[in-house]
């Protein structure tokens, strides 16, 4: 198969070459297959970094699984208590036991409750999944993916992905997560697994 490029392209010829990247991936597409079978919140998505690192691995010519570091699994529910939070994670957690990655599986409408003790930020509460995944602090971040029941992806990039088909890690200023420190932190981690991956200045 001839090599896939999205880099400047229009979006909507960018996300079938997304979607068609991510398929190459069997443990990314189980995954997504579990996820959808289960009685879970429906606004949810996998996001983060493990979609971004396999267009990153697919551009270097790596194996799509290498360096791979977590599985990102947020969600929007109404139910703020611990309690449902935990049950859904466990939920999670047991249709996954196969998966060999980490699992980081957030219920997004109670982030503005941990966030102050976790590091220090007062955030507003997210009125959605998508908002979100928008505060993330770099763009190629800013993605969620899912699959519908009839197997199509459902796709959220809120700034496009000319950055992540282009390999570039690029801060969101509006963020309210965001710092120069953490940034700059966050982002050579990306490059020291990443190599390919260029950083924007903050």
């Amino acid at each position: 198969m001839d090599k896939l490029i999205g880099f400047n392209k229009p979006l909507q010829e960018q996300i079938p070459i997304l979607t068609s990247i991510l398929s190459l991936d069997e443990h990314f597409m189980t995954v997504l297959r579990r996820l959808r079978d289960l009685d879970i919140p429906q606004d949810y998505y996998v996001m983060s970094g493990w979609p971004a690192q396999i267009v990153a691995n697919y551009n270097a010519d790596r194996p799509l699984n290498t360096n791979v570091k977590e599985c990102d699994i947020v969600y929007w529910e109404a139910d703020l208590s611990s309690e449902r939070e935990q049950k859904v994670i466990k939920l999670i957690e047991t249709a996954l036991s196969g998966i060999n990655l980490p699992l980081d599986i957030t219920n997004e409408a109670r982030a503005h409750l941990w966030l102050p003790d976790y590091c220090g930020i007062a955030i507003k509460p997210y009125p959605s999944i998508e908002a979100a995944i928008t505060s993330m602090t770099e763009t190629i971040t800013c993605l969620g993916i899912r699959l519908d029941q009839n197997d199509d992806f459902i796709v959220f990039a809120p700034f496009g992905l000319n950055d992540i088909f282009g390999d570039t890690i690029r801060p969101v200023k509006d963020s309210p997560l965001i710092s120069e420190k953490y940034y700059t932190e966050r982002a050579l981690g990306k490059q020291k697994r990443f190599p390919n991956l260029k950083i924007l200045p903050y």
